[in-house]
């Protein structure tokens, strides 16, 4: 998607026709930032500090340099997001190739790494988090508005000062459709094409990944387990939705009970074929032991015989005359003749 560039409008509250044309102060007391092809000047500017990016004076006579700056401020002056500077005004005159813009009061992260604060603020998953959530939401916003930046690093990403949310520098390596004899990129970073190829959204995604490879290579213990799945999709063929998808933080908490219902469940289920298999043992016992009752029962009362339709047949013992006075055995008597014999053998 291209952007439809008129260099009359300007991103900002700022009438900026109306503030005076700076008398811009190059001095080494008001550096505030250098790069590879620039150093960046602060000073007052109508009661505004402004940050003035100066072209280095040996590339001043490069045509690619100059076009770069240039593209840089027509892209810059086109857009509006928290997290880019408003773009003011350009000078592409003969001694001087110098962009005005907002200055950040903040600390690029290649700076802030160094310090323990930074390393400390990178170690904690909710900061990382907040972090990258930011970055993602304004290279979303700067694709969708047909720009790809080209040249994600920690020299080009500032975190404010005053509470650490993410400023984005530095447009003049960026592609659009309409700019794009001057897109470029960082070595280890968001690496160079070749002559030729024109860049996609995968360049932008694959630098991000490669910052989280930066973070994890200098600060110690930071969490790139948590971020393992993030860093992996941003080296495939992704998107900003299913990469803002895979930064947040899964609930855990849901998953465990889910799980710990499952397991109940499965334990119930056991448990119940448990006590019918048991039941169906007990039931089979009890068939069991009515038979053998009811056979023993045939046995002892022929009556019970001839009722299931059995002839009553008695036994020799049976038929004895009730009145024959025949008596049980004697089980005391024999046990004490037994003892009594036991005891004369010992003596």
């Amino acid at each position: 998607m291209a952007i439809d560039f008129d260099p009359s409008a300007f991103n900002s509250d700022v009438d900026v026709q109306s503030l005076p044309r700076p008398g811009y102060l190059f001095s080494d007391e008001n550096i505030c930032g250098e790069g590879a092809s620039c150093r960046v000047y602060v000073q007052r500017l109508g009661g505004l500090r402004v940050a003035i990016k100066r072209l280095r004076k040996e590339l001043l006579d490069s045509p690619t340099h100059i076009a770069a700056y240039r593209k840089e401020f027509e892209i810059g002056q086109r857009l509006r997001h928290d997290a880019l500077p408003v773009y003011l005004d350009f000078q592409p005159d003969g001694d001087e190739v110098c962009i005005m813009m907002d200055f950040v009061d903040g600390i690029t992260l290649d700076s802030f790494i160094k310090t323990d604060a930074g390393r400390e603020y990178l170690s904690q998953v909710a900061n990382v988090e907040r972090f990258l959530t930011q970055l993602l939401d304004v290279i979303g916003y700067l694709h969708r508005s047909g720009v790809i930046h080209c040249d994600l690093k920690p020299a080009n990403i500032m975190l404010r000062h005053t509470d650490r949310r993410v400023m984005l520098l530095d447009l003049d390596k960026a592609y659009c459709d309409t700019l794009d004899t001057t897109h470029g990129g960082s070595k280890g970073s968001s690496e160079l094409l070749p002559p030729g190829s024109k860049p996609t959204t995968a360049k932008d995604f694959e630098a991000i990944g490669n910052l989280i490879d930066w973070f994890n290579a200098h600060v110690k213990g930071f969490p790139r387990r948590r971020f393992r799945r993030f860093c992996r999709e941003c080296r495939r063929d992704t998107d900003y939705d299913r990469l803002f998808s895979e930064l947040k933080p899964r609930n855990y908490g849901k998953r465990i009970i889910g799980a710990v219902l499952i397991v109940g469940l499965l334990g119930a289920a056991v448990y119940m074929m448990t006590s019918h298999q048991k039941a169906s043992v007990a039931v089979d016992t009890t068939d069991i032991d009515m038979a053998e009752a009811v056979d023993t029962t045939d046995i002892a009362s022929p009556e019970t015989v001839g009722t299931i339709g059995r002839p009553a047949v008695a036994t020799e013992a049976q038929q004895l005359p009730a009145d024959t006075g025949m008596m049980k055995p004697d089980i005391g008597a024999d046990f004490d003749e037994q003892m009594a014999g036991f005891i004369a053998k010992a003596e």
